[in-house]
């Protein structure tokens, strides 16, 4: 990941502040002089259920929440009445601008934004009366894991009911949000594993009907199915059949066996290349 400056935005709140460490000249008010926590510190794997065999374990690969600490130079240009008290009033607005608390640090390319991270500011530090005039600021991130604004994976058709989602970009495994068109009656929507290790079943009461629209996201903050029929929609996470897996995408290729692929209209699927650190 390719990253030039580091911006941070008050959410909900046209405040931001640049943080530079490209150049640490004269151009801009704060630089950079070191992060902490930018690479995944501990990663853990958490059982959450065995494949079809029984045998075949799966583990999902997941940080704990992290904490990023920045320590920022002041550069005031005093030549247009900037000074050092003003600088740090300037971050304690900037904080207090949010209207929900949280922070987002966006990690940007240039003028591209190629992840963010969102968390609260946790400790504020500012060391008065040292020479060189500098502060410390600790951000939170109960979600440790970096993502890049949403965007529409492509569909490329394998084979007549394998799809294939390709994710090149991604270092870290994560959900996505995928609906499909029923186009004849069926009991159930079962998407698996080619090599039958996993499985994703939804069953409701009755079955699906013709014009049905089936909405799940396995993203692993929100998760949810959703069934919209005659224009009005319906949580079904109740219907999940008991066993089922949520499906994810890992970096590369990932192959999808859908049951009964020529009786449903695949939609876009939509999701945030997501990564360890930076």
């Amino acid at each position: 990941m390719k990253v030039t400056s580091i911006e941070l935005h008050p959410t909900g709140s046209s405040e931001h502040c640049v943080l530079s460490f490209r150049n640490p000249q004269l151009n801009y008010s704060y630089n950079v002089k070191s992060i902490v926590g930018l690479d995944a510190d501990e990663i853990v794997a958490r059982y959450y259920g065995s494949g079809s065999d029984g045998t075949t374990k799966m583990y999902e690969l997941s940080l704990e929440k992290r904490d990023l600490v920045f320590q920022i130079g002041l550069n005031p240009a005093f030549e247009n009445y900037e000074s050092y008290s003003g600088l740090r009033d300037a971050i304690y607005r900037m904080i207090s601008a949010s209207r929900t608390g949280k922070l987002e640090v966006q990690f940007k390319n240039g003028n591209s934004k190629v992840a963010s991270l969102e968390g609260f500011v946790k400790k504020f530090e500012s060391p008065h009366f040292e020479r060189t005039q500098e502060i410390k600021l600790t951000v939170e991130c109960d979600d440790p894991i970096l993502k890049s604004d949403p965007v529409s994976g492509v569909i490329e058709d394998v084979d007549i009911d394998l799809i294939n989602i390709q994710d090149d970009v991604s270092t870290a495994p994560h959900g996505m949000t995928f609906d499909v068109t029923i186009d004849a009656v069926m009991d159930s929507f079962l998407i698996k594993d080619p090599t039958d290790i996993w499985s994703f079943e939804v069953a409701p009461v009755g079955g699906f009907l013709v014009g049905d629209q089936l909405t799940l996201s396995s993203q692993k903050s929100d998760r949810y199915v959703t069934l919209t029929r005659a224009s009005v929609t319906t949580h079904i996470a109740d219907k999940i059949v008991t066993g089922s897996h949520w499906p994810i995408i890992f970096p590369g290729s990932n192959k999808f066996h859908i049951l009964d692929y020529d009786d449903i209209t695949p939609g876009d699927v939509v999701y945030r290349h997501s990564y360890w650190g930076v």
